[in-house]
């Protein structure tokens, strides 16, 4: 099974996205010029520059998302803010390298253009996508409590069809899980298959596999049905992993990128030690303002300094701006709450604008923290998270970040709970670290700073 992607293919739109704002660019250059002699040769590297810098801007605006309609009010505003920050991404690229610079009149041609025929396409495809999309009939193997959750993570899928589950169990016989009939014994799994149409198996079956049921799924994978187990499907389905179903041979078995990706690792250093004296010389005006006002509008320091875990269980010192009020843990550390009655007026905002967290970029150039990882948490409550959360020490295998896949994804860590959900995506990161999603991250990011999403 390929990664979800209903009701779209995520690569064709980008490379019809991409393929539109360099006609939209030719267009707008024979306007200009009545002429397209030397128009890739003048203009080449402008020319895809302009493209990854709509494509990155649609990005953070979520046009690419399996849940985006293309023809309702919000696509179009969505589509919209795309096109003005494509507009500024690329001025600000002109302005810095004068080398690429496009003129002003090729851009305010071609912009209403891009705008366009993006809308046009989009609603095209939506309509092509929605008439040949077909749910893939899903037989789930076992009605245990792996069952029960796989079920219940996709059964508000589209894309999948859960036709029942078997299990071997007579006192399971004749009843269901969530609405879902158990329909039958492993030992029917290959005439079920014919008669039910399944596209996929799920194996939610969490002892020993009896040689005959494996005799069975070798011989209907023959016939092309896709079989899983739940962590793999999981993961596919939700970009999460399953903490609390997976066991120890399947986390010894299975490769976590960030544990041998060693050249990455050195890589990724790099271009942290960049990005964060960039980011400290381009916040400048934004620290000094922000640290006046948290020393106006309450008493006590302007920064925050917490002990936080590390890589490799190491404790450092986290630097913020000081959004809440100076004794604010005078009873001891507890986790942040909606409408915390402990933030001030200032510190709501900067938390709302991740402001606050501007400060961390120097703890990315001492290298204590990464732009992306799991996100520190404090000794106090990573010692009960042990405890109680399997295999919570697996994300201290890298440094921490500023932002992490499980913050675009998920809501500011306030319970146990949070912890274990955010731990979910913290094991996805790790399993699938790699540049490209280290950028989907960074995009994400900008998305949820645009929108205040996900924060408290």
């Amino acid at each position: 099974m390929a990664r979800k992607r209903p009701p779209l293919n995520t690569f064709i739109l980008l490379i019809i996205d991409a393929a539109l704002v360099i006609l939209a660019f030719v267009i707008a250059y024979l306007v200009r010029f009545a002429t397209l002699e030397a128009v890739f040769i003048k203009y080449a590297v402008q020319v895809i520059l302009l493209s990854g810098c709509y494509l990155s801007a649609f990005y953070i605006f979520d046009l690419y998302e399996p849940h985006v309609r293309f023809k309702d009010s919000d696509f179009i505003v969505r589509l919209l803010f795309g096109i003005l920050s494509g507009l500024f991404f690329s001025a600000s690229i002109s302005y810095i390298f004068p080398y690429w610079y496009i003129g002003r009149g090729l851009v305010l041609l071609s912009a209403p253009q891009v705008f366009f025929y993006i809308l046009l396409w989009r609603s095209a495809y939506d309509r092509i996508s929605l008439n040949r999309h077909k749910s893939k009939g899903l037989l789930i193997l076992g009605a245990g409590r792996a069952g029960h959750y796989i079920c219940e993570s996709i059964r508000s899928d589209s894309s999948f069809e859960i036709v029942g589950f078997l299990d071997d169990d007579p006192e399971k016989h004749g009843k269901s899980v969530l609405d879902v009939p158990i329909i039958g014994r492993t030992e029917d799994l290959i005439r079920l298959v014919d008669d039910k149409k399944v596209d996929i198996i799920v194996v939610a079956i969490t002892h020993e596999k009896k040689a005959e049921l494996l005799r069975s799924l070798l011989a209907v994978k023959l016939k092309g049905v896709e079989i899983f187990d739940v962590p793999t499907i999981y993961e596919e389905i939700t970009g999460k992993l399953p903490v609390s179903h997976l066991r120890d041979g399947w986390v010894v078995f299975t490769s976590f990128s960030a544990m041998d990706r060693s050249i990455y690792i050195h890589i990724k250093r790099a271009y942290d030690v960049f990005l964060a004296l960039l980011g400290l010389i381009l916040s400048a005006p934004i620290i000094v303002l922000t640290a006046i006002l948290v020393k106006v509008t309450s008493p006590g320091p302007v920064f925050f300094r917490q002990n936080r875990v590390g890589l490799n269980e190491e404790v450092f010192r986290i630097y913020k701006f000081r959004s809440m009020v100076s004794d604010a843990e005078k009873n001891g550390a507890v986790f942040a709450q909606v409408n915390d009655s402990r933030v001030t007026p200032f510190g709501a905002f900067i938390r709302k604008s991740r402001i606050d967290e501007i400060p961390q970029l120097w703890n990315v150039l001492k290298g204590d923290m990464s732009f992306v990882g799991p996100r520190p948490e404090r000794p106090e409550f990573v010692q009960g998270f042990k405890e109680q959360i399997p295999y919570y020490s697996l994300r201290h295998i890298v440094k921490p970040g500023i932002t992490g896949w499980a913050q675009v994804k998920w809501r500011y860590g306030a319970s146990e709970e949070d912890a274990l959900e955010k731990l979910k995506y913290d094991m996805f990161y790790l399993k699938n670290i790699s540049f490209v999603l280290d950028m989907k991250i960074i995009l994400k990011t900008i998305n949820v700073v645009l929108f205040r999403k996900l924060s408290r």
